[in-house]
């Protein structure tokens, strides 16, 4: 059975979030973590947030032939937004902010995106319950840093930043912290580079974080 049921992901701007975040949800539609009949929600703020996900999904579906062959995707206006399986009939879905809405589910799979900007936690913990009723389920909430110190995310950030540090052991809980440490330079290009697993490779651009900096330096 699953070990891991929970991963927290912190991680900066311009990461290519979004793109690992549909990468792992169509690991559980039509990859090897899929079940017959599964439930992936893809769950956001609001409705544009949900969207940019779920269209990153499409993308990847509508550019592989055989992953286009097996799959129908809906896309339509003002309607639900979902990609369902004709393989063993799974669906990926997106979801905002309506919690009640989504007392319903059972998701096998739940990719919590940007929960800094979540209102309320209607739809959290309507997810969550609907989660406990299927055996090896996995939420993976990834998101950028949020302001200020409360509310659900400040919770869950506080509890996953417990467990890296072995304050709680807790083998359900992952936490993969992208973050710079007390006394890091903010402006000290190592320091990006570690907090940035994307930075090698374009994303977010050098030289765009090299004149936000310099601009910084007078307007902090």
């Amino acid at each position: 059975s699953r070990i891991v049921k929970q991963v927290f992901l912190l991680i900066p701007r311009g990461n290519r979030k979004t793109s690992l975040a549909a990468a792992l949800a169509l690991l559980h539609l039509l990859g090897p973590e899929r079940i017959p009949a599964g439930q992936i929600i893809f769950a956001a703020s609001d409705r544009e947030q949900a969207g940019i996900g779920f269209r990153e999904a499409a993308g990847i579906v509508n550019m592989d032939r055989r992953l286009k062959g097996v799959t129908r995707i809906y896309d339509a206006f003002n309607s639900a937004k979902q990609i369902i399986s004709d393989r063993d009939g799974s669906t990926l879905k997106a979801v905002s902010s309506d919690g009640r809405a989504q007392h319903g589910t059972t998701p096998s799979f739940i990719l919590a995106d940007e929960i800094h900007v979540w209102k309320g936690r209607d739809l959290w913990e309507a997810l969550q319950s609907g989660m406990a009723k299927r055996a090896g389920g996995l939420t993976v909430i990834a998101t950028t840093a949020g302001r200020g110190r409360e509310g659900m995310a400040s919770e869950l950030y506080d509890y996953a930043r417990a467990v890296a540090l072995g304050q709680i052991i807790n083998p359900e809980v992952l936490p993969i912290l992208f973050e710079p440490q007390e006394g890091d330079a903010w402006d000290d290009e190592a320091v990006w580079h570690r907090v940035n697993p994307g930075l090698a490779y374009g994303f977010p651009d050098l030289e765009g974080l090299r004149s936000l900096a310099r601009k910084a330096v007078d307007s902090p």
